[in-house]
């Protein structure tokens, strides 16, 4: 699959899993459930497409500082534990993603 449509393939996953327009994920609102999403995007986008930079997978969520990127990383690998929410929308994504 290409790199192009794998990342798409993520984007639709997540958007239609948390009812979120692509537009307002890659917008500049900044509540939860948007912030979330993103960082899911991200995580998903590193573990299928780990050849991508930081500031391309910023892009991605329609930020243009790779520190986005770096900081969602972490988040995603510790909200898990953390905020059942999050997780049930990470594992509701990847599961949408996967098919």
């Amino acid at each position: 699959m290409k790199q192009h449509n794998i990342i798409n393939q993520i984007l639709g996953a997540v958007s239609a899993t948390s009812g979120i327009p692509l537009d307002a994920i890659r917008g500049t609102g900044r509540t939860r459930s948007l912030v979330y999403a993103r960082y899911i995007i991200v995580a998903m986008l590193k573990e299928k497409c780990p050849w991508l930079s930081l500031s391309e997978l910023a892009a991605a969520i329609g930020r243009t500082d790779h520190g986005s990127a770096s900081h969602a990383l972490g988040q995603a690998r510790s909200l898990p534990y953390r905020d059942k929410a999050f997780n049930a929308l990470l594992q509701s994504s990847q599961q949408r993603a996967a098919a």
